[in-house]
């Protein structure tokens, strides 16, 4: 979780944002059946309101990523766009930004910074 966080500084202080989450690994099961019990994903997640030039917002979180450590993902399309980082556990990160490319409102955008569960994830689901 903590190599999470900071990825949310990525997001410009010009956009409103609300609905920030931090989910910590659980245990859990998605249908209750005990063999599909496993620990969930970490994932940092916030939402932000409509942004008046969705390219200069990914360009600024872009740069702003890429100071972390973050690397853009080649299957980023007009809309959606993912980055990826190894982290000093050696596990594979991503972060997944969709919004845009309406200029208009209403257009909130959705980030999500995952990393996979460290030991037996969750099946199933």
């Amino acid at each position: 979780m903590a190599q999470l966080k900071p990825t949310l500084s990525a997001i410009p202080a010009t956009v409103r944002t609300f609905g920030q989450q931090f989910f910590p690994p659980t245990w859990d099961s998605c249908d209750g059946v005990k063999s599909t019990y496993g620990w969930d994903d970490v994932t940092v997640t916030e939402e932000f309101d409509h942004v008046k030039s969705p390219d200069q917002t990914v360009s600024a979180m872009n740069a702003s990523l890429h100071k972390l450590g973050w690397v853009p993902d080649s299957a980023s399309s007009e809309g959606a766009w993912y980055w990826n980082r190894k982290l000093s556990n050696g596990s594979e990160a991503s972060i997944q930004l969709l919004g845009g490319p309406s200029d208009e409102p209403p257009s909130p955008w959705d980030f999500k910074a995952t990393v996979p569960a460290a030991t037996h994830p969750i099946t199933g689901c």
